[in-house]
């Protein structure tokens, strides 16, 4: 049997030879990815299944263990650095506000009016 499998492979052309080939991958991978959904299909009930709740009781100890919470955070040494614009304050979604800046315009009407001298 393989002899005559063998033996029709190679009378296709390349271009069948690369479209089976090509077919048959596809079938393989078809084929593994639904044995892993069968596998866990019937495994997944097995893994969610809630834990027996145990018969002994725990009885307290009188004196508590002394135990230290560890930090919650790195201790770091401060820095002189300046804040980074990825570290500066996050602006508001508000409009800007305008500040007067306390300079005034000069009216143009003035500017315009030709100056006349005096006899």
């Amino acid at each position: 049997m393989p002899g005559s499998a063998r033996g029709w492979l190679t009378r296709l052309s390349p271009n069948q030879q690369l479209g089976y080939g090509c077919l048959l991958i596809v079938l393989m991978g078809t084929f593994a990815l639904y044995c892993g959904g069968i596998v866990s299909w019937v495994v997944r009930p097995a893994l969610l299944q809630r834990a027996l709740t145990p018969t002994a009781l725990a009885v307290p100890t009188l004196a508590a263990t002394p135990t230290q919470a560890p930090p919650t955070f790195i201790n770091l040494p401060p820095g002189q650095l300046l804040a980074t614009p990825t570290q500066a304050p996050i602006p508001t979604r508000e409009p800007p506000t305008v500040t007067p800046t306390g300079i005034r315009p000069t009216p143009t009407h003035k500017l315009n009016t030709p100056t006349v001298a005096k006899p």
